[in-house]
């Protein structure tokens, strides 16, 4: 993904966005190459530590939500958030591709 997309993604500009993926470049959770064809384009992608360590975190996240909602919300409860959840996932998609 190019900086300016990754920019756009997180609503911020360029010069923003590049402070923000320092740092974990310098951890060695993303990787940044330059396009020789275009050296003003760079392109950022997970490091396969990143991939782990974003891995690890979804499982931590998925297992803490998921005993929360089962201790909080009854089974009608949680069918309707999941539905109201796809629902908000496919118009920020949608908003995402629009711009």
């Amino acid at each position: 993904m190019t900086m300016k997309r990754v920019a756009r993604s997180i609503a911020s500009s360029q010069e923003q966005a590049t402070r923000a993926v320092a740092p974990l470049a310098d951890a060695g959770y993303v990787e940044r190459r330059t396009d020789p064809s275009n050296r003003t384009r760079v392109y950022v992608r997970l490091s396969e530590s990143g991939r782990q360590l974003l891995e690890e975190k979804r499982a931590m996240l998925t297992e803490g939500l998921s005993a929360r909602l089962n201790a909080a919300l009854s089974e009608e409860e949680k069918t309707a958030m999941y539905e109201a959840s796809s629902c908000i996932i496919q118009l920020t998609e949608k908003i995402v591709s629009a711009t």
